[in-house]
């Protein structure tokens, strides 16, 4: 797939902890920043994030069953 300007790389593993689904390869020069997981989790209410862990595992085994039938 292809990310565009904007959008986020890594927000399964902000949730869950979990290593990245995916490797990014820069196609052309690109401008990247990081978010501490600290700085960013400290502005969230709590609901947020526990609703972002119950998606993340819905996502995470949904992507399982997509590979494993291939």
């Amino acid at each position: 797939g292809r990310i565009h300007p904007g959008e986020f790389v890594g927000e399964l593993s902000f949730f869950d902890g979990k290593p990245r689904a995916s490797h990014v390869v820069a196609l052309e020069p690109s401008e990247v920043i990081m978010i501490p997981k600290v700085e960013l989790t400290s502005l969230l209410p709590h609901w947020y994030h526990q609703i972002g862990k119950n998606i993340t595992k819905k996502i995470r085994l949904l992507d399982k069953v997509v590979h494993d039938s291939n």
